[in-house]
């Protein structure tokens, strides 16, 4: 993902995932959920999960036959918060990279994640280029 500052126009840009590259994304705003996960089909990942509560990750990870490339996750949802899916995704071995997104910021922080975790956070609201440049961070 790159723009041409130029014109200002913004080309999408295909990441090296591998052929088989599976991400997450969980969100409880419909529309929001179904976007992420356009765009990260766009990017290059072969399936893309959508979940809109939290509770219902675990359950749909333990089918899964290999880990996730990326979690994007929103901080806020039902049942179990963001942070709490990273944690339980990182302790399992579930996935090792995670975009967490919140339209509210506090002071709590995020959870002791051993040092091969990669997290970022994006605030809402957040353009396509900029989710395309958080998930890019993430993956390089």
């Amino acid at each position: 993902a790159r723009a041409d500052e130029s014109s200002g126009e913004y080309k999408l840009m295909a990441l090296a995932l591998p052929p088989d590259a599976v991400a997450l994304v969980v969100e409880d705003e419909q529309d929001l959920c179904e976007l992420l996960a356009e765009q990260l089909s766009l990017l290059g990942f072969a399936r893309v999960h959508q979940l809109r509560d939290g509770a219902e990750v675990m359950p749909l990870v333990e089918r899964l036959d290999s880990p996730l490339a990326l979690v994007v996750s929103d901080d806020s949802l039902p049942h179990v918060s963001g942070r709490e899916v990273i944690a339980k995704l990182a302790a399992q071995g579930q996935c090792n990279r995670f975009l967490l997104i919140s339209g509210f910021w506090g002071v709590e922080e995020l959870p002791a994640l051993p040092p091969s975790i990669r997290i970022e956070r994006l605030a809402k609201p957040f353009s396509t280029k900029r989710f395309h440049e958080a998930v890019r961070a993430l993956l390089s």
